[in-house]
């Protein structure tokens, strides 16, 4: 990892830290979707990138070949990027994002922290996205925890009693929490029958509350044109089935009871509706 010279971003101010990865914790590409979005709002900095290669099997994620103008090809390694975005009039944010890593998660954490207390960070958010038992005709639930728990009925969030194997955002929460920071963890339920595949409203979702969180003004508009043209994609392959729109109504029941929001029965969704959406999602004109 490179250093930074963090004198000459002083003047900005303490930076909040925002944080989201590809792979284990992002359904549906949401969180990852979600940052992505933030970094295209306002001009944002590349302040360094992790070396992978103390921290990846490249066997599992692989470097990508890309060709470009005149032939010329560009190998793309799995990464860590770290970039600092500063909202208009408003604190500015240390974005770190990229492939969640494979190895040496302890010397991994230990770099970040060291990288976020150089840049003053006091505050951080961490965001990630999980398979729900939910329908995609419901908004999109969303799940928090924070060192205020206060401030998750202030921002409608409901509370995580989750206890099991987590992914690097929740190492990274944890280590927040542990600095001694305000540190929020905010999850988006994906409904489980679509979350191989990007889920727009799950980005959307996370992107608003992150700016009512953050106190940042985030344009989401084009968040919302996607997830309304995915919802009408969607909508049609149900018209279609009367097996999935028999499922999804009782999803919807369930929901509507106080059902729990994750998946206790995939198998219930079928194999092949699932297949059926995908199918559709991907090749809409067929």
């Amino acid at each position: 990892m490179s250093q930074v010279n963090w004198q000459l971003y002083r003047p900005l101010g303490r930076p909040t830290a925002l944080v989201a990865y590809r792979g284990w914790g992002d359904a549906g590409e949401a969180s990852s979707r979600a940052i992505q979005h933030v970094l295209s709002i306002y001009p944002s900095v590349l302040l360094t990138e992790i070396d992978p290669e103390e921290y990846f099997d490249f066997q599992v994620v692989r470097p990508e070949i890309s060709f470009g103008k005149g032939g010329s090809t560009t190998l793309s390694w799995p990464s860590t990027e770290v970039y600092l975005t500063t909202p208009a009039e408003q604190r500015p944010l240390l974005v770190i994002t990229g492939d969640e890593p494979h190895a040496r998660w302890k010397s991994y954490v230990r770099q970040i922290m060291d990288l976020c207390r150089a840049a003053g960070v006091e505050r951080a958010l961490t965001m990630g996205a999980f398979m729900g038992q939910i329908s995609h005709t419901f908004p999109v639930p969303m799940v928090g925890r924070a060192t205020d728990p206060s401030l998750l009925g202030r921002y409608g969030l409901f509370g995580s009693s989750y206890q099991g194997p987590t992914g690097i955002v929740g190492v990274l929460h944890q280590a927040f929490v542990q600095e001694g920071w305000d540190a929020l963890t905010l999850w988006a339920a994906v409904p489980h029958y679509l979350s191989t595949q990007d889920y727009p409203p799950a980005s959307l979702a996370l992107v608003r509350k992150a700016a009512q969180i953050l106190e940042v003004n985030l344009d989401v508009s084009p968040l919302e044109v996607e997830s309304s043209e995915f919802r009408e994609k969607l909508d049609a392959v149900v018209a279609e089935s009367e097996d999935l729109a028999g499922y999804i109504k009782h999803l919807e029941e369930e929901v509507a009871k106080g059902t729990s929001l994750h998946p206790q029965s995939l198998e219930d969704a079928g194999d092949q509706m699932i297949s059926e959406i995908e199918a559709f999602l991907r090749h809409p004109e067929n």
